[in-house]
């Protein structure tokens, strides 16, 4: 008989390097995305093949109970995930969205900490979607558009 040893996986270490290069590696499933809890689900999936501890939900703690949409390793890395088709239906999801991630940040992630937009690749390049993703840029947040194809 062959002798099965378990497969150990080798985790990357959680830093937002790490976090960052894996979701630039990723595009998105157009048959299996199509709202945003569903990107959530799917960026989750993605991201637990190559980091530990990948929880959808994360309760911050505190009066407010937000809960950020990924977290890896109980607070070391912090995911916003978007779904950009919103941001073309209620310009209020923008200011939502610029909320959460200066809430998040500083709340909890500090520079561990990025907002995750999916798109088709011609949401992606919106000037609106262009505009927000400049100014969360300016006050430092990162933001990166995962592309479903």
């Amino acid at each position: 008989h062959i002798d099965k040893k378990p497969i150990k996986i080798e985790y990357l270490e959680p830093t937002i390097d790490n976090v960052l290069a894996k979701l630039k590696d990723l595009s998105l499933s157009k048959r299996k995305v199509r709202t945003e809890k569903d990107a959530e689900e799917e960026i989750g999936l993605y991201l637990s093949d190559f980091f530990r501890d990948v929880v959808s939900q994360y309760n911050l703690g505190g009066y407010l109970d937000l809960k950020i949409d990924l977290d890896i390793d109980n607070g070391k890395v912090g995911i916003e995930v978007k779904y950009a088709d919103s941001f073309f239906k209620n310009t209020s999801e923008i200011f939502r969205l610029i909320g959460q991630g200066v809430y998040y940040q500083r709340k909890r992630y500090a520079d561990n900490f990025v907002i995750a937009i999916a798109g088709a690749e011609e949401d992606l390049d919106d000037p609106v979607v262009r505009e927000a993703l400049s100014f969360l840029d300016s006050i430092n947040i990162k933001c990166i558009g995962i592309p479903i194809k």
